[in-house]
């Protein structure tokens, strides 16, 4: 098995469970892989062999337990989630094209990792219809073993799609359930920043701008204690959104004012004009583009601007 190789390949580069497993997994679900009882997924075979100085396929080479079909489609499923990972979706479509769920007596995990890369893979393309179809596939599958990076990857994408689509109760309770898990497994603390991230937005998006808030400070405390940057510019103009509703317009001005994309320069334009500085907020609106995408799609963002701009033309 696939577990066991791990652990051979482990012994013989003299690491324990903990020294291999720190900063990748928890050392409660690497056992759970040397175990059998679950399957990495190929984000966390390609940490644990970087870690080794192997290859993955050093860790499906000699499986005697698997039938050499099974191997065959663990190899085709590792492959095709890797080259998601690196955006060949020319590849992955290809691989899709072979319908390979038609498959008889697949396991259901290896039937959610399917599911898995079509949801990833439809999003990519713009198919969010099928993508939540397959991703919702994917996480009843997949939930039927232990944690794992795949489960935790489909759910956070499902949870983006929901907030895309204005489902935000739908999204709360997606997120207090894999919360849940997180903690239950100590994982990888990477993952809770996408998911403080995902409930700051979630909350905005509801009006619960001081939750919002919270949320979004637990977010970013847990970046600066990682070294670690996700969403960097959408989290900023989140955090700018959130300080406008709940008028910290000081607050505001600290964190926009060093940020010289149109989002922090609006922003930061806004700052001045409510404190008075009517002459600084019209240097820096007149500096903005007139048709910025990033402002015009954006509803509170447009209602800002035109604010300014119909303020600012009676000066």
């Amino acid at each position: 098995m696939i577990g066991q190789r791990i652990k051979e390949i482990r012994h013989n580069n003299n690491l324990t469970q903990e020294e291999l497993a720190q900063g990748i997994i928890s050392r409660t679900y690497l056992s759970l892989i040397e175990k059998g009882n679950v399957q990495p997924s190929t984000n966390v075979l390609i940490k644990l062999s970087e870690r080794l100085n192997c290859t993955v396929d050093d860790f499906l080479n000699d499986i005697s337990n698997f039938e050499h079909h099974d191997v065959e489609i663990l190899k085709e499923l590792s492959y095709q989630e890797y080259q998601l990972k690196e955006g060949n979706y020319k590849v992955v479509g290809h691989f899709i094209e072979k319908n390979v769920l038609s498959v008889q007596h697949l396991p259901p995990e290896d039937c959610g990792r399917i599911h898995a890369i079509y949801g990833h893979y439809f999003n990519a393309i713009g198919k969010k219809v099928d993508a939540m179809k397959h991703l919702t596939e994917a996480i009843g599958l997949l939930s039927t073993v232990p944690i794992h990076q795949n489960y935790i990857d489909v759910t956070l994408l499902k949870i983006e799609l929901d907030i895309i689509e204005e489902n935000f109760e739908a999204a709360l309770d997606t997120l207090d359930s894999i919360f849940k898990e997180l903690i239950k497994f100590d994982w990888n603390t990477a993952d809770l920043i996408r998911v403080y991230f995902n409930y700051s937005l979630t909350y905005f998006n509801l009006n619960q701008h001081f939750t919002a808030y919270r949320y979004y400070t637990k977010f970013e405390s847990l970046q600066q204690q990682l070294d670690f940057t996700y969403k960097q510019d959408e989290s900023r103009t989140l955090v700018y959104k959130i300080l406008y509703k709940l008028n910290d317009t000081e607050m505001l001005r600290q964190r926009s004012q060093h940020d010289e994309r149109t989002t922090g320069r609006l922003f930061t334009a806004y700052y001045y004009f409510a404190r008075g500085n009517i002459r600084r907020s019209k240097e820096l609106f007149e500096g903005l583009p007139k048709e910025d995408e990033d402002i015009y799609s954006d509803k509170l963002m447009k209602e800002i601007f035109d604010f300014l701009n119909e303020r600012l033309l009676m000066i």
